[in-house]
């Protein structure tokens, strides 16, 4: 009914190195993950963001160009940088999981 023990043996031994060799690239996945920050620039290099693995702005940068703008256009602009580290941010981690062949794994 199970077939021969020592087939059935080395499918679960194979099965328990698949499981351990996916576990150890999740762990390798979460700490890449962690350390990730991304940083864009927006408006010639005028406006800088950088948002950390989780998405928050860590980091702004107005370049002196700025001075001479609205606060409008300088309240959109600093939005649009955020905006874009973040979107940034998505492909990285996208390329990460990619790279790691976790998306797929069962």
């Amino acid at each position: 009914m199970f077939g021969d023990p020592e087939q059935a043996s080395q499918r679960i031994d194979d099965w328990q190195a698949a499981v351990e060799a996916s576990a150890a690239r999740a762990r390798e996945l979460a700490q890449r993950q962690g350390e990730l920050a991304v940083t864009v620039a927006v408006a010639e290099g005028s406006v800088t963001a950088t948002v950390d693995h989780t998405g928050r702005l860590t980091t702004l940068k107005l370049d002196d160009r700025v001075r001479a703008w609205s606060l409008e256009k300088l309240s959109r602009t600093v939005i649009e940088a955020n905006d874009a580290a973040r979107w940034a941010l998505r492909a990285e981690l996208s390329r990460l999981i990619d790279e790691s062949g976790l998306r797929d794994a069962p």
